[in-house]
């Protein structure tokens, strides 16, 4: 299981590869991760792995150029790829079981799926927090989540390594998750009930 990661951009590589030539890539769960204009791309199968029985949900895959962010060509029975944001001006955003899909369309990969700038506070100092009014506050899903996730993010060691705070550990807020590995809260009075924004 891979949930609550970053991964900014870092060379020429993908953020997630799934790769393994002899047997099928399966039971994967990829939830709540964001990744920032990968190298080649956010999700990659290599062409010659058959997926199966992995499920992607909440994740972000952003390009602020005009990258391809996912490429998982073959696919078997049971994968499951929805609420997430793929983000890009490519003209092709996503190759899902060898299908292309462009960011009109990408709603026909799952249920769920976006194609939106998720408007990050700070790219440039990695700061992927969202704002009150992004696209991806309350689009993702709690179906399927782990048993006992009730929080976001909580990493209390980003700040050593030049990352903003992430020790978040907020619970959901209003009305669904957030896609991605931030929640948006929003800090009140301790005797008040915070309103939706």
């Amino acid at each position: 299981m891979l949930r609550f990661c970053i991964a900014p951009s870092f060379g020429d590589n993908d953020c997630f590869l799934l790769r393994n030539s002899i047997s099928p890539i399966a039971g994967n769960n990829v939830y709540n991760n964001t990744c920032v204009n990968p190298g080649l791309y956010g999700l990659e199968a290599d062409s010659s792995s058959v997926t199966t029985a992995n499920v992607f949900r909440n994740n972000i895959f952003y390009s602020s150029g005009s990258a391809k962010q996912i490429n998982v060509p073959n696919i078997g029975t049971g994968n499951i790829f929805e609420y997430n944001d793929v983000f890009s001006a490519a003209s092709t955003v996503a190759t899902w079981g060898g299908v292309d899909y462009t960011c009109a369309n990408i709603a026909d990969a799952g249920t769920g799926n976006l194609c939106v700038d998720p408007t990050f506070a700070d790219i440039g100092t990695n700061n992927y927090h969202i704002p009150a009014s992004s696209l991806i506050k309350d689009a993702g899903t709690s179906a399927g989540m782990p048993t006992g996730r009730t929080t976001d993010i909580n990493n209390a060691l980003a700040s050593a390594h030049g990352f903003p705070s992430y020790a978040d550990n907020q619970t959901q807020f209003c009305y669904g998750w957030d896609i991605g590995v931030d929640e948006y809260f929003i800090v009140c009075h301790p005797r008040e009930l915070c309103p939706c924004p």
